[in-house]
Parts: structure tokens; sequence; C-alpha cells
């Protein structure tokens, strides 16, 4: 047709119209309280910052964003209900939008360790996708579950601690 322009069509989701790349989430761990990770996960399609406490906290948060998005689609349906006292501040979820914004992820650095995880797919009840480690090498991890996941950031967790102690020795 004369006067149209092609465009190049970018992979998305069917049931959604987001693209595939929404379920990316930039996990910036800023301290550790008491042995917990505290933080904020960062996605382009989110309004604020998803502020977090715990490991529990932040998959729980995660999962609910996935379902508000859409994406990555789960296969089927989980049989139990949630509550919402069970998803802790849920509830402050903050707005979720289909305007992209990639701005927001760009820069973003929590004050410990920052971690870009992509959840690629939701089979079996659970998370498959990349963990990649911002600071240093970019190290990239695969998980075939939420709980592979769940090691990789307790791993990262234990070498935080580590590095603190340290820290903490040299300047006694």
């Amino acid at each position: 047709m004369k006067g149209s322009k092609l465009m190049k069509s970018k992979p998305t989701n069917q049931s959604s119209g987001l693209p595939i790349h929404a379920s990316h989430v930039m996990v910036c761990v800023d301290e550790i309280r008491e042995g917990v990770i505290c933080g904020r996960a960062i996605n382009a399609f989110v309004s604020k910052p998803i502020y977090f406490t715990g490991l529990d906290n932040l998959f729980l948060q995660l999962e609910f964003l996935y379902d508000s998005l859409q994406v990555p689609q789960p296969p089927n349906i989980r049989r139990f209900e949630r509550k919402s006292q069970a998803l802790g501040s849920v509830t402050d979820f903050p707005e979720v939008t289909t305007f992209w914004n990639p701005q927001k992820t760009k820069g973003c650095r929590g004050k410990l360790a920052t971690v870009l995880v992509r959840v690629m797919y939701r089979q079996n009840a659970s998370w498959q996708g990349q963990a990649i480690w911002v600071e240093g090498k970019k190290q990239v991890q695969c998980f075939r579950s939420a709980l592979e996941l769940l090691h990789l950031f307790q791993n990262v967790l234990s070498m935080l601690l580590e590095e603190q102690t340290h820290a903490s020795r040299a300047t006694s």
C-alpha cells in the first residue's frame, strides 16, 4: 500500500496483548534487617516500586503482578483461592498500567544487590526463567521453579551477610 509504513510486530502475550518482557522485574536489595532481605521490585508496567520485606513477601507480590498483567500466562488455574490477608501488603499494590516505561528499570540499583528476574513461563504451578545478577560479571542463572529461584536468593543473602560481617570486622 502506498504511503503506509510497515511496522515490526513485537512478540506479545495473546491474552493480555502485553509484550513478553512485561514479566521482567528488577529486584533491588536495599538492606538486610535481622537476616531478612528488604527492598523493592521495579517493573516497567507498574506505576511505583513494589516494596517487600522478606523473600516470601517478594514472591507473593510478584505472583500478584504476573496475575494482574496476565504475563506469563499460567497454563492452568490454581485450585486454591488466595486470601488478601495471606498476601501481606498486596492491598497496597501499585497501579498496573498497559503503558510501558522502560526508563523505570534503567539505572535502578539496590544498595546491596540487584537482580533482574525474567520469568518466561509459569508451568506446573511454578515459575521458570532466568535470574541475572547485575553487579559484577552479570552472572546469568536459570531456574526451573520458584523454589530454585528462592535458593538463588538465599545464596545471595548468605554472600551479603558474609560481606557485611567482614566489613564490620575490618572497621572494628
